[in-house]
């Protein structure tokens, strides 16, 4: 896995935000409640990883990320932004130093590395349904809490929708593409 951390800027954070906001402008409408596109995102994550051949499953981690890469940053930034989105709607934070979280995760994405993909699916699929749940349960009024995450001043609701929604959705499209282009080439 792809260590980041340590080149990760403020400015990488900002073209982030940047990316998920594009993300989420051009994505299908739909009726969906943000509870609703976690539960799509986790089933269509599941269905793929079932597909994933095994080779792809034990690839070796590099510069370039693997599927297996991928898996295991879903289910790390699952938890941090539903972590964050939680404290913000909870009011259990007001600034959230968000750049100190990405050496952590570099640290526990490699630790993650030794799991097999059905334990990384497991943890994936559970920080997702953990954060779906939340949603479900918290007010519309508690996530339009805001606080201070990084250089940005964000509601719960924009972390729920950009940090966790779309960054996931834009992850199991690349999960999607990937199958595709792997499917192709064994014909």
């Amino acid at each position: 896995m792809k260590i980041e951390s340590t080149g990760f800027t403020e400015e990488d954070l900002k073209a982030f935000l940047q990316e998920s906001v594009a993300f989420e402008r051009t994505r299908p409408k739909d009726d969906l409640t943000l509870a609703d596109r976690l539960e799509a995102a986790s089933a269509r994550l599941t269905r793929l990883v079932e597909e994933m051949p095994p080779a792809e499953a034990g690839a070796e981690s590099g510069d370039e990320w693997t599927s297996k890469d991928v898996l295991i940053h879903i289910g790390l930034l699952s938890g941090l932004y539903a972590w964050i989105t939680e404290a913000i709607a909870t009011q259990a934070q007001a600034e959230i130093d968000l750049m100190s979280f990405f050496s952590l995760r570099d640290v526990a994405g490699a630790q993650r590395l030794e799991l097999p993909v059905a334990e990384l699916l497991t943890i994936a699929q559970t920080e997702l349904d953990q954060a779906a749940g939340f949603l479900r349960s918290t007010t519309p009024s508690a996530l339009q809490r805001r606080a201070k995450v990084g250089p940005f001043d964000l509601s719960a609701e924009e972390v729920a929708r950009l940090g966790l929604c779309a960054h996931v959705e834009s992850h199991v499209q690349q999960f999607e593409i990937a199958a595709f282009r792997a499917s192709r080439t064994k014909r």
